[in-house]
Order: C-alpha cells, then sequence, then structure tokens
C-alpha cells in the first residue's frame, strides 16, 4: 500500500461519525438506505459526501435504486466490514468494566 493512501485511509477513519457509520452498517445483514443512518449524521449533503469518500476507500459501495424516487443503498465491503469489526471490539473495549 502506498504511503499517501494509507494516510488517506487513516484519516477517513478519524473523521467524525465514520466509524459509528461502519459499526452501524455492521449490525444490519442487508443493505442499508443512507436515510437509515441520518440519525447518526443530521445533515444529508455531510452524509452524502462521507459515504462517497468511504465508498471510494473501499470501505462500502454506493448504489443508487430509480423507481418512482431515487434511493441509495449502502453495503460494507469485505473490507469496511473487517473494519468495522475491529472498531466495534475496540468499543466494546472501552465499554468493559
Amino acid at each position: 500500500m502506498q504511503k499517501g493512501r494509507q494516510k488517506n485511509e487513516v484519516m477517513l477513519l478519524c473523521e467524525r461519525y465514520v466509524a459509528l457509520l461502519l459499526i452501524r452498517m455492521l449490525d444490519s445483514s442487508d443493505p442499508m438506505k443512507l436515510n437509515d443512518l441520518t440519525d447518526i449524521v443530521t445533515s444529508f449533503r455531510t452524509l452524502d459526501t462521507l459515504t462517497d469518500r468511504m465508498a471510494k476507500e473501499g470501505l462500502i459501495t454506493k448504489k443508487l435504486e430509480r423507481r418512482n424516487y431515487v434511493t441509495t443503498f449502502l453495503e460494507l465491503t469485505t473490507k469496511g466490514r473487517t473494519v468495522a469489526v475491529k472498531l466495534k471490539e475496540a468499543v466494546d473495549l472501552f465499554q468493559s468494566p
């Protein structure tokens, strides 16, 4: 892995909300709607931008479905699932007595 790319990935994980989004997605066995995450990130524009960056780094996939309306579905990639598991383990360590 290139040093610059690795730095981008670490910076993204340090970004506000990213760890919470990954952990929330880990708890879902099905693809999630982007709107289902607005309780974590209330600004839709911020949420959309963050998930675009997460997709660019290979942590999630984003898929648009067009029916009578447009819905964006998000799903963890293998890499994203691995990162989310590690983050959840770290959170669990802090919460244990």
